[in-house]
């Protein structure tokens, strides 16, 4: 059974909202030095996924007692130091969202039943049906939501610009299929159609998924078929070449002015061991 006109014309809607997400990010300068955290986000490289929605990649498992990394951990200490931590963009986005969830979900209360009273003030109603909140909201996408504002706050990019919400400002993306989490699926399907040569090779560890095509004519999703050892070095080398666009090398430590410290030759440890006792 196909899904009503109206729901039908929001899918699209959505989808096309992605594509210009994604298409703006890619306009940015500084993705090129940031696209290996999206990618890796994307894999499912980080600790940052969402679980039970069936378009997500699945989360990464963890490697015996290697937990997955943060996406701090893709950044130079320098970019990490520009912003909100991303803990502190966790409980900002969490706050904001379900402050604008029972706020829609209050209105939308008070649109099914006009003739009660407390409606406006249905907040502390403890009788209120949470059942007839409004759908598809991305409230379990908040931590999601929060890592991509930690990465395109460092790029100078006003997500809540991306939001197809009512109101302006809102940090709510998801339609009936897809969350923020599309952006970050459409970018791998392009590795399949154009691939990035400056990130490994994905395509050859990702197909194309025609079952969550959904309302939407032409789309698809994505589903990775490497191994876990396959994942865990694209995850590695996109942390290595993340670094190495920041100014510094998996390894090793960056001087003050960005470039990799020289490995000390012996005969060089021998004349500063001289030059310091005078010999």
């Amino acid at each position: 059974v196909g899904i009503d006109p109206n729901s039908k014309l929001s899918e699209l809607a959505s989808e096309l909202n992605f594509k210009k997400i994604l298409r703006q990010l890619k306009d940015t300068p500084s993705f090129s030095k940031y696209k290996y955290s999206f990618a890796a986000v994307a894999l499912g490289c980080t600790d940052t996924c969402i679980e039970g929605r069936a378009s997500t990649l699945p989360c990464a498992k963890a490697d015996g007692a290697k937990a997955p990394m943060g996406v701090e951990d893709m950044l130079s200490t320098g970019e990490r130091s520009k912003g909100k931590t991303r803990a502190d963009l966790v409980a900002d986005t969490t706050q904001t969202m379900t402050a604008q969830f029972t706020a829609r979900t209050a209105d939308l209360h008070a649109t099914n039943d006009p003739t009660d009273a407390q409606a406006p003030d249905r907040c502390s109603d403890s009788d209120y049906d949470k059942s007839r909140g409004a759908v598809n909201f991305d409230l379990t996408d908040a931590k999601l939501v929060a890592t991509t504002r930690y990465l395109t706050e460092r790029m100078g990019v006003n997500m809540s610009e991306w939001s197809m919400a009512a109101s302006n400002g809102e940090f709510s993306y998801a339609s009936g299929i897809d969350g923020i989490d599309r952006v970050y699926q459409l970018y791998l399907l392009e590795q399949l159609k154009n691939p990035d040569p400056g990130l490994p090779k994905l395509g050859s560890y990702l197909k194309i998924n025609k079952s969550e095509a959904g309302e939407v004519p032409g789309r698809v999703g994505v589903d990775f078929t490497g191994t876990a050892a396959d994942k865990a070095r694209l995850c590695e080398s996109l942390k290595e070449r993340s670094l190495k666009a920041f100014g510094g090398e998996a390894g090793k430590c960056p001087d003050p002015g960005g470039q990799p410290v020289p490995k000390q030759t012996e005969e060089d440890i021998e004349k500063a061991r001289n030059a310091t006792f005078g010999l």
